[in-house]
């Protein structure tokens, strides 16, 4: 009996790595998602921080509303800016996450396909095993095969 083989393992094989690829892919793209949302937290907390100072001062001149004025619209800005790009970024991991997804089913098919034939294969085997007992038996109480005889069948 010659061992099972998967006639489309390079392929099942050559899928796997991709699908693994495509895992690195998406957490790269995750990791930089929750980079870019950190820094738009520390934007925002500069933000805060800074209308809580100014919110405790009591006397300002022009140039101090001016610089205040400016620092804030820079900061607005710069929150207008991160979002723009966390929504970018977002759109990269959905896609990714669909080309894993892809991926995914695209192996799991092969990996059922290599399954069915595995368990056609191991039928086929017993099915001959079954044969042999049934010819070795039917063959002893016929009286054609002594006792020693037995492994003279088995080697054949």
């Amino acid at each position: 009996m010659k061992p099972f083989q998967f006639r489309l393992q390079r392929v099942l094989d050559v899928k796997k790595v991709l699908e693994r690829q495509r895992e690195r892919e998406l957490a790269e793209a995750l990791g930089r998602l929750t980079s870019e949302q950190q820094q738009l937290v520390a934007i925002n907390d500069q933000l805060l921080k800074s209308q809580r100072a100014e919110g405790k001062r009591i006397r300002r001149t022009s140039r101090e509303w001016l610089l205040y004025d400016h620092y804030i619209t820079s900061k607005l800005a710069q929150i207008e800016e991160q979002l723009q790009t966390i929504q970018q970024i977002t759109t990269i991991v959905t896609a990714r996450r669909k080309r894993l997804a892809d991926a995914f089913k695209e192996r799991e098919i092969l990996d059922r396909l290599k399954e069915r034939y595995t368990d056609e294969y191991r039928h086929e085997m017993n099915k001959e095993d079954q044969a042999m007992i049934d010819e070795l038996t039917s063959a002893r109480f016929a009286g054609d095969v002594s006792p020693r005889g037995w492994a003279e069948l088995e080697e054949s």
